[in-house]
């Protein structure tokens, strides 16, 4: 006897834990999700305020002013474990922002970081009034062995004014870690750098009305127990530095560079770099980086002192990278070294690439003075659609090893070589220039010092003369008056 049926896979609830603490090792990473959902909902402000973090038990909350969620768009994408809702709606509704968070982390980067999330949302109905969610999830309910789909999630809706104004706000309860004074400093600047340089650089200049232009996205960071503060470096910071190197890669794989320098060591240089041999694999990627050297001369009379911007250097210098509007995590940290430059300067490499060696003039070894680090202050902007093969890893925290990166790690490396060669060339003229003004000044005070050793010299013979003369007078007197003297005896 036969017995035929059909059967359908169900969900241990062992796979939230699998996305959650597992696949979201960075906290900061874990909040930059949520931060995400924000910016696809339309929001032009999110705030994350962390409370009684130095314990285990204290509380994350995110809170914006976007569109909000609806019960029916709760059911299908927050309820729904990788949802296909932005592959279907790529484009938000309101500023046309292409939609950043993928595979529906957010939600599960909650579970990495509280036992508890509560959920309060307002939103727009399809009817067009106004209607607050509420949903609870406790994470624990979620235990292994169980299955996703029978564990109940309680939630309520209520129409509210429709003067109340739209956004979400994420609770996360009862955190699961303690956060110190360096975790925080270092989320600070992740929060604060999350967002791409470029984002939002034109839309108010080329559109007349808030309908018209995206007004951009502001991410506000609250920590009452750690209230320092880590602002983005303003056009001041940037004064000081001692060229700009810009670099853009076209639709056909060109790469393009210029070096503008901004505080002239010797002249003030303006040079562009075409490669010629083209990429295979990346397309439509800009690079910009403000280079520093920190030498007292470019620092005179500045509001900044070098000591003080070198530190900053240290912390924040790198060169990160943004898939099109958000950053991608672990590019551009301290200590972390994709482009390879701290790891070559410290091997000291007389040479850099052959492809900008036709830039070299007397000083033959540029690369002693390969650009680090801490000298850069700088973002590379890939466009994801026009660059398939660079894919970011699914915890969200690199992208993929292959060779569409190793084209992108060259691309940006090849533009610091170049901007490298320049510098060094000045560099090496700066240093022949005073090398030649020492000798001039060592020659000047020789020819002086030995002036006046002559002088000296002379003056000491003119005296020892003088008193030779001086003594032979005397001697003279003296046996004149002795003559005169034995003459009168004689006659006597």
């Amino acid at each position: 006897m036969t017995n035929d049926g059909d059967v359908f896979f169900n969900i241990d609830s062992r796979l939230l834990f699998q996305l959650g603490e597992k696949l979201v090792t960075n906290r900061a990473v874990a909040l930059a999700e949520l931060v995400k959902n924000s910016y696809d909902a339309d929001a032009t402000w999110v705030t994350v305020r962390l409370e009684n973090i130095r314990q285990i038990g204290g509380m994350i909350t995110v809170e914006d002013n976007g569109s909000g969620m609806t019960l029916p768009t709760f059911k299908k994408t927050w309820m729904r474990i990788a949802t296909i809702d932005k592959e279907e709606n790529p484009i938000s509704k309101k500023y046309n922002r292409k939609k950043a968070g993928e595979k529906g982390i957010g939600r599960f980067a909650c579970r990495r970081l509280s036992k508890k999330l509560i959920i309060k949302s307002v939103a727009e109905t399809e009817k067009g009034n106004k209607e607050e969610l509420n949903a609870t999830f406790d994470w624990t309910a979620f235990t292994p062995g169980s299955d996703v789909d029978k564990i109940p999630v309680k939630y309520n809706t209520k129409p509210v004014d429709t003067k109340t104004s739209t956004g979400t706000t994420l609770i996360l309860e009862d955190t699961n870690e303690v956060w110190n004074g360096w975790d925080i400093r270092r989320l600070r600047n992740e929060l604060t750098e999350l967002i791409s340089p470029i984002t939002f650089k034109s839309e108010i200049e080329l559109k007349k009305t808030p309908e018209e232009y995206d007004p951009g996205f502001y991410v506000d960071f609250d920590c009452p127990e750690f209230p320092g503060k880590e602002d983005a470096l303003d056009k001041t910071f940037f004064k000081n530095a001692w060229a700009k190197l810009s670099g853009y890669v076209d639709e056909n794989g060109v790469a393009t560079y210029e070096v503008r320098v901004i505080n002239k060591i010797l002249h003030k240089i303006e040079k562009t770099f075409k490669r010629i041999e083209t990429f295979k694999y990346i397309r439509n990627v800009k690079f910009e980086a403000h280079i520093f050297s920190y030498r007292n001369d470019l620092f005179k009379g500045s509001e900044w002192s070098m000591r003080k911007s070198r530190e900053i250097g240290h912390e924040r210098g790198g060169i990160k990278v943004y898939a099109d509007n958000f950053r991608v995590f672990g590019y551009g940290e301290k200590n972390d070294d994709w482009l390879r430059l701290d790891y070559d300067r410290a091997r000291s490499l007389v040479g850099l690439d052959e492809e900008v060696s036709g830039y070299v003039e007397e000083d033959k070894r540029p690369g002693l003075r390969l650009f680090r680090n801490h000298h850069l202050f700088g973002h590379v902007v890939l466009v994801k659609n026009s660059n398939p093969m660079l894919e970011i890893t699914v915890n969200r925290e690199r992208l993929i090893d292959n060779e569409a990166f190793e084209e992108l790690r060259t691309f940006v490396r090849l533009g610091i070589d170049f901007a490298t060669v320049l510098y060094s060339n000045e560099v090496y003229k700066d240093q022949k220039e005073k090398m030649k003004k020492k000798e001039a000044e060592e020659e000047t005070r020789r020819k002086a010092e030995e002036e006046k050793r002559k002088k000296t010299e002379e003056a000491r013979r003119k005296a020892e003369e003088e008193a030779r003369r001086a003594e032979e007078e005397r001697k003279k007197e003296s046996g004149g008056k002795g003559k005169k003297s034995g003459g009168r005896e004689k006659k006597g």
